[in-house]
């Protein structure tokens, strides 16, 4: 998977595998300048906005669809996991670690 990440103000989380199996690179940027990532709560609206990023950008599966399920839980914990080491915040770094170690995509 291709994902493309920016910061600086701003996340991005994302990457999709088109029909024919190659790869396309899917961006989506979150804004997070307005959030003081000191605050947990404040990473934990961050976080959401990640999520809800990589949701979009890694092209949520219909259901039964197993393949496709299968490539979109490994886009959706690729994109997760580049994003929140991108911003580099100790309190959504914390956070994600949390959240991996218990729960699934989506």
């Amino acid at each position: 998977f291709g994902v493309a990440l920016l910061c600086s103000g701003f996340a991005a989380a994302g990457a999709l595998v088109s029909p024919n199996g190659h790869d396309i690179a899917t961006r989506v940027v979150v804004d997070y300048g307005d959030l003081d990532l000191a605050r947990p709560e404040a990473a934990e609206t961050l976080y959401r906005r990640i999520a809800s990023a990589a949701r979009r950008a890694c092209d949520e599966p219909r259901p039964g669809d197993l393949p496709q399920l299968r490539r979109y839980q490994a886009c959706y914990q690729i994109a997760m996991t580049q994003a929140v080491n991108k911003v580099n915040a100790q309190t959504l770094t914390a956070l994600h670690r949390a959240r991996t170690q218990r729960s699934t995509p989506g």
